[in-house]
């Protein structure tokens, strides 16, 4: 997975970097094609946002979190990607395998 990482407002440190890349890798679990992640974390007065991009072929997947702790807001964001990174995965395999709901009168 090719992360970027774009710091607004805030000074850019390895810490942070290694937390983003750590829990980005628990997403790559579900994708399975080359993915690019784009993360933006920025600073406005009191709160800590963060926002990630991740973006595939067949697929683009957006989720952003503000709360007064960077860590926590990561941690959220990464909760939401999780979600739809898990959502995604399931669809993809549901109609690979033929598994339509086909509605039946009885």
């Amino acid at each position: 997975m090719k992360i970027t990482i774009t710091f607004r407002q805030i000074q850019p440190t390895e810490a942070l970097k290694n937390y983003i890349h750590e829990k980005l890798a628990k997403i790559e679990k579900y994708l399975h094609q080359p993915v690019e992640a784009h993360v933006v974390l920025s600073v406005e007065r009191y709160l800590q946002s963060v926002e990630i991009n991740l973006q595939s072929k067949q697929f683009s997947i957006h989720c952003e979190e503000q709360l007064e702790d960077m860590y926590a807001s990561i941690d959220s964001v990464v909760d939401k990607l999780n979600k739809a990174a898990r959502r995604h995965k399931d669809k993809v395999k549901g109609a690979k395998s033929g598994q339509h709901s086909i509605p039946t009168q009885s």
